[in-house]
Order: C-alpha cells, then structure tokens, then sequence
C-alpha cells in the first residue's frame, strides 16, 4: 500500500517503530550509565527496567498522536484509528482503508 499521508499508522507500524526505538535507546542508556558508573552490571540492569515501562509508554503515545488531525494537511480522523476496520472492510476486500466499495455499473445485473 502506498504510503498516504492522510492514512492513519497501523497498529504494527507503531510496534515496530518501538521496538526499534527502543533498541536505540536502550544502547544509548547503557553507554551512558556505563560511563558514569564504570560498571556494566548497572548499566545493564537500568537498561532493562527502564525499557519495560518506557516501550508500553512510547507505544500509546503513538496510537494516542495517530488520533489527532493537528499538523496534517487535509486530514481526516480515522473511523477506526486502534483496531482497524471492521471485517469486510479495508484493502483485503479490495476497498479502501476505511469506506466500503461501491458497486460498479460493470458488475450490477439489471
């Protein structure tokens, strides 16, 4: 699917963007508390605890930030910004992300 920027982020692209955040802050934190304590033991241990909370923490602020329309041109709110779209919606059934498809003239019997 084409990125649009009127599209709302899914539920996974908003994992992984966490996961990989995470990945970098994480190394970041250990470096940084290595070198005020010289003990990898330490770094290694804050790394851990403050990554447990902090990933649950990013990951909602991001579904919470995919809600609002502020700074996006021509916005639309999402109809179904945390789940998704209900079954027989969405581009496996051929529609588009939101809107069911409408029937065309080609396909209609008289």
């Amino acid at each position: 699917m084409p990125f649009s920027p009127i599209a709302p982020p899914s539920a996974w692209r908003s994992i992984v963007k966490a996961v990989t955040y995470r990945l970098v802050v994480m190394c970041a934190d250990a470096t940084a508390i290595y070198l005020f304590t010289g003990k990898w033991t330490i770094a290694l241990g804050f790394m851990l605890a403050s990554n447990v909370y902090t990933t649950a923490l990013y990951f909602l602020h991001e579904r919470v930030w995919a809600r609002i329309r502020w700074g996006r041109a021509g916005a639309v709110a999402p109809a179904y910004p945390l789940a998704g779209p209900p079954a027989g919606l969405g581009p496996s059934a051929g529609t588009s992300r939101y809107r069911p498809a409408r029937p065309s003239k080609a396909n209609t019997t008289p």
